[in-house]
């Protein structure tokens, strides 16, 4: 097998064309000044709308210029032509250049091409470098600077950091490569960098903070349900604050490893978005200043029941003090101010019946222009709470309150919790989460909520064992709620007991069929229990589903890769071609697909050349998988190439010892080679793990006779 080192191809095609766009568009206007270009691909179809400078380009292989000092330039892989660059506002000097020139001019920007392209990809695994992403994030941000684009979208440079557990060099290439097939089959739409050592940079375009987050829990969560023990992801979102801050690329890659060195301290599943970091001073249960405490802590001697209330205005505060209108209503009322919004209240001996009516009395003593308050009420004694917990409890039911909109009023509760637990959750802090949602199930134990956070929250941290008695009690209180039937068949199935995931996921189903990670796992779940009808039907619902909250596909090729198996297996060979294309399309280093589709290929006998290539192509991105040697042993045989077949089903054997179709299939390649010895080993080694074999039988009959 060709050295991984020099297994890239540096010729350019037309798919490099969209993929290095913005360095193949420096390349032309470093070379001749230009304000903007475009690639226009060679098309076949000659009668297709295009602007008479490119058919003209198609047509004589020379640069032509139009109207409007617009340059149509040859663009070449050697001496083919492959597309035409259309250049815009272009300078005197070049528009007055001679003919021979231009096309000098051509052929060099084209070479300068196939440079600029080896110098952007990573020499082990084919994927963009940290060069590229470098670039692309320049451009990015130097486009949303201009003055016409101080709206800029938003958009988040992700960091995934896969651990290889290897024995040497070639195993932690193969590790990488079936991370980044994996990778390309959850994400669309976006170009996957590898930066070295298993980690990986994404740019996910038009997405703020917390949008990234959900994209980053789904991607945790596929990556962990491929098998990979260890994944982290830091992110870091860039927006117009980031632009007016002065960030360029190289900063913004370093606020994403920032991150992402916080997410390796979170477990083995870690996530954090630099905007965590950044902005802890704003964060909703950032600590108290030491005054507050400090003040409240003198007002906890000898007493043994109070309540504590935080007020905070609802209008935009004027100055920079909590109002003194305000404090002049409550001068017999201890009351400490925060910011010039909030003010913690502190009143002895009230249980919440008194701490409301306070309440009520407070409100009918603001007048009309003070404005409106919302407030967070929390009491003491409740349940194991120490007293010194009670001003962050107060925090927390203010949290809750602010759900019902303004002027309004919460008690602390179990649900509380859940917020403040949420919090947590959403920024990757999955310890801190599991603390709130524990104390939230001291105060409300029956809560389905807080059931389903607190196991989803283990399972995150892979304690699925722990996490299988909450989902059982929430189904206890709810036998139809979508999470607890969802997240019970995910715990189970990292348990792998995968007999008793699909009563889980159909209950789910029946409850929710749009979901489209429920249908994915399912269909995937009937694709592997041979229930290939079933499979379809589930699949062909998510083929126009998909897209998340926050816009992303998550799974969309391995929901085609799915469909293709299962078409295949059905015997509908064309269905499953068209599905598993689509796979590759959406991501051409999808081993498996390129893999399934080989076979078709083979099968169909529609280009032994193209069977073989896929196949090939498949082993050399995971050479981990049995399979995929025994479909690339089995077209070699196909094709008369029994000496490289002998090999690939030897590999596929190696990788699984009781594979009975590899061992078929290299029996045969014994037989057709003379080799009748060894091939009656094989046969008898397949009918010694499945006694039954008719092939085996048959091919143990001819060889008696021979």
């Amino acid at each position: 097998m060709t050295s991984p080192l020099f297994a890239q191809n540096g010729r350019i095609s037309i798919e490099d064309l969209n993929r290095f766009k913005r360095v193949f568009s420096e390349t032309i206007k470093y070379f001749l000044s230009c304000s903007r270009v475009d690639f226009i691909p060679v098309n076949v179809d000659e009668s297709a709308p295009l602007p008479p400078g490119v058919k003209s380009v198609q047509k004589r292989r020379i640069p032509c210029i139009g109207e409007n000092g617009v340059l149509y330039l040859p663009i070449w892989r050697v001496d083919e032509l492959i597309a035409t660059a259309v250049l815009g506002d272009c300078s005197s000097k070049v528009l007055e250049a001679d003919g021979p020139w231009l096309l000098e001019r051509s052929r060099f920007i084209s070479r300068e091409f196939e440079f600029g392209k080896q110098l952007s990809l990573d020499p082990l695994t084919g994927l963009l470098n940290k060069r590229h992403l470098l670039e692309e994030l320049t451009c990015r941000m130097v486009e949303g600077s201009g003055p016409t684009n101080a709206g800029m979208h938003g958009f988040v440079l992700a960091l995934i950091e896969i651990c290889p557990a290897i024995k040497d060099a070639d195993q932690a290439r193969q590790y990488i490569a079936r991370a980044a097939s994996c990778l390309g089959s959850l994400e669309d739409r976006v170009a996957l960098h590898h930066l070295g050592s298993g980690v990986f940079g994404l740019i996910w375009e038009e997405l703020d903070s917390e949008g990234a987050i959900k994209v980053g829990n789904a991607v945790l969560n596929w990556l962990k349900r491929e098998n990979f023990p260890r994944i982290r992801i830091g992110l870091a979102p860039v927006n117009d604050q980031t632009m007016h801050e002065g960030k360029d690329a190289a900063g913004v890659v370093e606020q994403a490893w920032h991150a992402l060195e916080t997410a390796r301290k979170r477990g083995p599943y870690g996530l954090c978005s630099s905007s965590a970091l950044i902005n802890a001073e704003q964060h909703p249960l950032k600590p108290l200043p030491a005054r507050v405490t400090a003040y409240f802590r003198k007002l906890l001697p000898g007493v043994d029941a109070f309540a504590v209330i935080l007020l905070q205005q609802d209008q935009d505060a004027e100055g920079a003090q909590f109002s003194g209108r305000v404090r002049s209503l409550l001068i017999d009322t201890p009351l400490v101010p925060v910011n010039p919004r909030e003010a913690f209240v502190f009143i002895a001996g009230a249980d919440q019946q008194r701490a409301l009516d306070w309440i009520q009395s407070f409100k009918k003593k603001l007048g009309k222009d003070m404005g409106s308050f919302s407030m967070g009420v929390a009491l003491f004694p409740d349940h194991d709470f120490r007293k010194s917990e009670m001003l962050l409890n107060a925090r927390k039911a203010l949290l809750h309150t602010n759900f019902f909109g303004p002027d309004t009023v919460t008690v602390f509760d179990g649900i509380s919790l859940n917020i403040s637990g949420d919090i947590y959750y959403n920024e990757g802090d999955l310890a801190a989460a599991a603390k709130e949602y524990k104390k939230g199930l001291e105060v409300d134990p029956d809560n389905v909520n807080l059931l389903n956070s607190m196991g989803v929250t283990w399972a995150q941290m892979n304690r699925y064992r722990d996490a299988i008695p909450y989902f059982e009690k929430a189904l206890g209180k709810d036998n139809d709620d979508f999470m607890a039937l969802f997240n019970m068949g995910l715990a189970l199935l990292a348990l792998n007991r995968n007999d008793a995931v699909i009563p889980y996921f159909e209950r789910a189903y029946k409850v929710d069929p749009h979901n489209f990670d429920l249908i994915l796992q399912l269909g995937r779940l009937y694709c592997q229990s041979k229930r290939y009808d079933e499979a379809v039907m589930v699949l062909k619902q998510g083929e126009g589903k998909g897209n998340t909250g926050s816009g992303r596909d998550v799974g969309r090729g391995a929901l085609h890769r799915y469909l293709g198996e299962a078409y295949m297996a059905s015997g509908k060979n064309k269905k499953a071609m068209a599905s598993l294309q689509r796979a590759c399309n959406h991501n051409p280093r999808d081993a498996s697909a390129l893999s399934l589709l080989g076979e078709l290929y083979d099968l169909e006998k529609q280009g032994a050349e193209i069977a073989t290539a896929l196949s090939r192509q498949a082993v050399e991105l995971d050479s981990s998988r049995w399979e995929y040697w025994y479909r690339l042993g089995k077209i070699q045989f196909h094709q008369g190439n029994t000496i490289d077949a002998k090999e690939s089903l030897k590999e596929s054997l190696r990788l699984h010892r009781k594979n009975i179709e590899a061992s078929v299939v290299l029996g045969e390649v014994y037989r057709k080679s003379g080799q009748h010895s060894k091939a009656q080993k094989m046969f008898m080694k397949v009918l010694r793990l499945d006694p039954a074999h008719k092939q085996a039988k048959q091919s143990l009959k001819k060889l008696a006779k021979a």
